[in-house]
């Protein structure tokens, strides 16, 4: 197995591990020292090329949390007290839907720590969740590991609350691409964009609706394995996520239909339709999802034109594609080209 085919499994590059780490530095903790706490071998943290088992995770954040005092690794400008995660935990799940759940969130978050600023928008049909730490850009892109953290976290806790996978139609950072943001993809199996005005995931907003079924009851186990998330790859077990990863790598989309992708997925057509129904999706929804996903990929890279980029999607006319982003986003292609 080669480096990269280790990364991609088991192991993550040895520098996005130490990013998540350099909070630690802030409180004069070395990272030899943590690693040798958790049974890692500290010499990989100078080697080059040096992997960090993915299965050491869970323990790595709990560790940190402990030797620190602070469930927010050292990132904030104080720290976050043993406990606090449990109360925004608590703090949400009282909600009827997403959309109050969300905004707790965000209350809670911002009350705590004065650095941190979360907002809620809708643009057409997407729902946008946005984050700033105010930090300089460049120590964002130091702390790049830990805003990731963040952002994943978040979208647990909301797929959690819901008791459904989420599917993201985007996330975008606003630091420059590390060297290994490839791993990236392991949390989010969508497009991830950098050097973006701000943090940002985009779903649907039809999310926002879904009721909240957990109970207070239920808090306390999902509180617990909240660590060992980083390696939990729910989404990535998913029908819907298959489903989208598979549309997301067509060459030609509009070819790929229902049939198709059921044969692609080694699944009959009625065993595809009920779980993705048991997951909440239908397959007309995540093709929609993907057909927005790569509209904005293309006019944010600014090298085909509006029409060559209908036609790619599979609208007949140029003014259809027009219509469809505009209720997707809020914008017509031409607006989101020229903000």
């Amino acid at each position: 197995m080669n480096m990269s085919d280790k990364e991609g499994s088991e192991y993550t590059h040895i520098e996005n591990t130490i990013s998540l780490m350099r909070g630690c530095l802030r409180y004069g903790v070395q990272p030899e020292h943590v690693f040798r706490a958790i049974d890692v071998d500290p010499s990989i943290l100078t080697d080059p090329n040096g992997l960090f088992p993915r299965r050491k995770a869970g323990e790595l954040l709990r560790t940190i949390s402990s030797m620190l005092q602070d469930e927010t690794l050292g990132f904030m400008r104080r720290k976050t007290k043993l406990g606090a995660m449990a109360l925004a935990i608590h703090a949400v799940i009282g909600s009827e839907n997403l959309y109050e759940a969300s905004l707790r969130w965000q209350a809670f978050w911002e009350t705590i720590h004065d650095e941190v600023e979360l907002s809620l928008e809708i643009h057409g049909d997407e729902a946008h969740f946005s984050g700033e730490m105010h930090w300089a850009t460049d120590v964002a892109l130091d702390n790049y590991a830990f805003v990731v953290w963040i952002s994943f976290l978040q979208l647990r806790v909301f797929m959690w609350l819901v008791g459904k996978p989420i599917l993201v139609d985007r996330v975008g950072f606003l630091f420059p691409p590390p060297p290994h943001s490839h791993e990236f993809s392991n949390m989010f199996p969508t497009r991830i964009y950098f050097e973006q005005e701000t943090n940002l995931m985009v779903l649907n907003k039809r999310y926002l609706d879904m009721p909240v079924v957990q109970r207070p009851g239920d808090a306390l186990d999902f509180i617990g394995i909240l660590p060992d998330l980083m390696i939990n790859q729910w989404v990535d077990h998913s029908v819907t996520g298959r489903v989208s990863r598979l549309l997301r790598g067509a060459n030609h989309l509009q070819q790929i239909n229902f049939d198709s992708a059921a044969a692609a997925l080694f699944l009959a057509p009625d065993t595809l339709r009920r779980k993705l129904k048991r997951e909440g999706y239908t397959f007309k929804e995540i093709k929609e999802s993907v057909r927005r996903d790569i509209a904005i990929y293309h006019l944010q890279g600014n090298k085909l034109q509006i029409a060559e980029i209908a036609y790619l999607l599979g609208f007949s006319e140029p003014s259809t594609f027009n219509r469809a982003f505009k209720r997707w986003t809020g914008k017509t292609p031409g607006e989101f080209r020229n903000t």
